[in-house]
């Protein structure tokens, strides 16, 4: 679905899942991945939130795309700014 750019597909699946179950750092990941490619950098960081507030633990490879995401739009204080937070409150990372 991100390969062949059908965004709208990853979105679809995110809702069902969140409908469905509790969606896994992985949905995230492929949600963040997807909003980041259609240039949503807010979106993204806001889906990391609502990941977080639901205690849900991210992978380190989320965390890295997520700061390349706001790196690409010109905010590289603001992931470092987000990377440091997120280990300041010992969010614990799994790769």
């Amino acid at each position: 679905m991100l390969v062949c750019g059908k965004y709208n597909l990853v979105y679809e699946v995110f809702d069902r899942v969140k409908q469905k179950s509790i969606p896994g750092a992985l949905n995230y990941k492929v949600l963040v991945n997807a909003l980041w490619r259609e240039g949503k950098i807010d979106e993204a960081v806001m889906a990391v939130k609502d990941m977080e507030n639901r205690g849900i633990v991210g992978s380190a490879s989320l965390y890295y795309d997520l700061a390349r995401c706001l790196c690409s739009g010109g905010r590289c204080k603001e992931a470092l700014l987000q990377l440091t937070a997120d280990i300041d409150s010992e969010i614990p990372f799994v790769s």
